[in-house]
């Protein structure tokens, strides 16, 4: 997921997040996977660099 997606998606509707349990959740979950997916990301880059190396 790209973030600048997930702003401007939930950038307007703080205050429906505040207030329901289940888009916090939703926005939680979106926001974990974009962490999760952007550390894979890193990571297989860091691995290419040293396989590069080698």
């Amino acid at each position: 997921m790209n973030l600048g997606r997930f702003l401007t998606r939930w950038l307007f509707k703080w205050e429906q997040i505040w207030n329901d349990k289940e888009a916090r959740n939703q926005v939680n979950q979106e926001l974990g996977n974009w962490k999760f997916n952007r550390f894979a990301s890193l990571v297989r880059g860091c691995l290419e660099s040293i396989k590069q190396l080698n």
